[in-house]
Parts: C-alpha cells; sequence; structure tokens
C-alpha cells in the first residue's frame, strides 16, 4: 500500500487528511498488483482507518448529533460525496437497520465500497460513542474464502448471499449519547447539509428522480409521476427511453429493495406493506414477491425480520 501511494505522491498519513478522497480508478490499479491482499481484506482496512473529523458538514452533523440513532439517520447525506452510494436508517422495535446499496456499476468496486462501508461506519460509531457495539451485517456477496482473516475485532455476525446489504444494531445502543453532542452544531450543520441534498436534487437525472417520487412520496403511478414533475406521460416516457430505462422497470426495481426492506426492519403486516408500495391488492404483491426472492413474504418475515444477523 506505502508503495502504491508513494506513486501518487501520496502517503499513509494522506488517507486521514479531512478533504483527502481516495479516487474508485486508483482501486483497479491497485488490486490487481497486490494479489496477496484480497478485495474485503483490502477494502476493510481502509474503511477501518477512518477517524472522526470536524471538517465538514457531514462529519459534524455525525458528531454532534444527539445520540447515535440520530447520527446514523444523518448517513443519508452520504450523497453529498459520493453518487454510486445510498444509505437509508431505518428502525423496528427489536433494532436498527442501515441498509447500503451500492451502484458504481462494477461488482468488483461494489463488493470493495461495500466493505470499506461496513467498516468505517462501526470505526465511526466507536469513536462518536467510546462505545464498541455489537454490529450485525448482511452482505448481498458470497463469504470470501479468507474472510475469517478480515474482522477477528468485530463484534456481532455476518451473514452472505443476503437479498440486502445492511447493518444492524441492537435496539438499546441506537439511544447511545454522542461524546461530541453539540445542540447547536447539530442544526446548523443539519440545514446546511438539507439545503445542499436540495439543490443536488434539482439537478438529478429523470430516472432519479421518478425514483425519488417512488420511495418518499409513495407515487407510484407513471401519470401520477409525470404530473409532479410537470411533463406530460408521453415526454416522461421518452425521456426515460433516453436514459435506456423504462418507467415499469425502474418501478420493480424499487419495488423490490423497498420489499426487502421493509420486511425486515419494519414491524408493519404483509398488507400494510404492500398498500405502501402501491398495491390495491395483497397477492399481487406475493406473488411478485415470491418471483423476486423464491419466498414467500410471510417465509421472508420469518428468516430475516430478527436483530440477529442469521
Amino acid at each position: 500500500m506505502q508503495v502504491f501511494l508513494q506513486t501518487k505522491g501520496l502517503s499513509l498519513e494522506s488517507l486521514q487528511e479531512p478533504d483527502f478522497r481516495f479516487p474508485l480508478k486508483w482501486l483497479n490499479e491497485l488490486v490487481p498488483k497486490n494479489n496477496a491482499i484480497s478485495r474485503p481484506v483490502l477494502a476493510y482496512q481502509f474503511g477501518d482507518m477512518v477517524r472522526l473529523t470536524s471538517q465538514g458538514n457531514l462529519s459534524l452533523v455525525f458528531m454532534t448529533s444527539p445520540n447515535i440513532r440520530e447520527s446514523l439517520e444523518s448517513s443519508r447525506f452520504i450523497a453529498l460525496q459520493s453518487n454510486v452510494v445510498s444509505i437509508l436508517f431505518r428502525e423496528s422495535e427489536s433494532a436498527g437497520y442501515l441498509f447500503i446499496d451500492i451502484s458504481s456499476g462494477s461488482r468488483f468496486l461494489d463488493q470493495i465500497i461495500l466493505f470499506y462501508c461496513f467498516a468505517a461506519i462501526r470505526r465511526l460509531m466507536i469513536a462518536v460513542t467510546g462505545l464498541n457495539p455489537v454490529c450485525n451485517m448482511r452482505v448481498t456477496f458470497e463469504k470470501p474464502v479468507d474472510f475469517d482473516l478480515i474482522v477477528p475485532d468485530v463484534r456481532g455476525h455476518w451473514s452472505f448471499s443476503q437479498p440486502t446489504n445492511c447493518l444492524i444494531v441492537e435496539k438499546s445502543f441506537l439511544d447511545s449519547r454522542s461524546l461530541f453532542a453539540d445542540p447547536i452544531e447539530y442544526i446548523v450543520a443539519k440545514r446546511a447539509c438539507e439545503k445542499e441534498l436540495a439543490t443536488l436534487n434539482e439537478t438529478r437525472s429523470i430516472s432519479d428522480m421518478v425514483c425519488k417520487l417512488m420511495v418518499h412520496d409513495g407515487i407510484w403511478e407513471q401519470a401520477k409521476a409525470a404530473e409532479y414533475l410537470h411533463v406530460s406521460k408521453s415526454t416522461l416516457k421518452r425521456r426515460l427511453a433516453q436514459q435506456g430505462v423504462s418507467y415499469s422497470a425502474l418501478l420493480t426495481e424499487v419495488r423490490k429493495k423497498q420489499a426487502a426492506q421493509l420486511l425486515t426492519a419494519s414491524d408493519a403486516s404483509v398488507q400494510v406493506i404492500a398498500a405502501q408500495l402501491g398495491y390495491r391488492d395483497q397477492s399481487n404483491f406475493s406473488h411478485a414477491f415470491k418471483k423476486w426472492f423464491n419466498l414467500s413474504p410471510s417465509e421472508f418475515i420469518h428468516d430475516h425480520r430478527k436483530g440477529d444477523g442469521s
């Protein structure tokens, strides 16, 4: 690693500088040259080097929040720093769930970014609270051969080949107070992040805006989405086609992802979740879900609606 960084005019200390960003393209250069280091090992090592900093509004929100619940909720602002990572926090009666979605366009990079995120978030939670929480991780990838060498210090359980990428923490840990809590700093930094995110949303592609309407506003019908976007239905269809996608494809993708998250981290019934996803008939939702995951919604709940990561 040190040799590689030297070719870029950097050092290991450079990685800890507040404004430093490690370009994704460097990972493509780095990994093939280091056959002794597997992708997850490399990614986890990077993530575990993350340190708290008061530089930037995102860091300030995470640090100065009143408790770790608010810190995890603020992870959604990661969109201000990365256009390939999205994080969503959900809470049930038994646990807190941080869903991590990676879309770099490369399975190789997705795996690296995901393990980096798991390690970095865990390290930041320890730094903010002074506690070492039990973290259960669910990963969509297969288990790496040498994985047991990667995380000997992690308290928790890892599950692989899962339907979602998710970090789970115990409900009681969510109330843990931040060592750096500052109500005024928190409010100011959060408002700044909200403003930046709103500005960013205005520049998003039409497909991103459609997905946002589905996820955040519960707009599932194409005609209604077109109305909200102030375009005709035919114009919306044409603009999506220019991006190589269709409304029905986006609808299926979002519903599938949201269904897995809600059935995992929500205490709501299958009927309620089906309605939240725009299904008028629960049986239609159940049929679609069975097609996606080869499990009925009730079977999925039995296997995944637990806080133990198994």
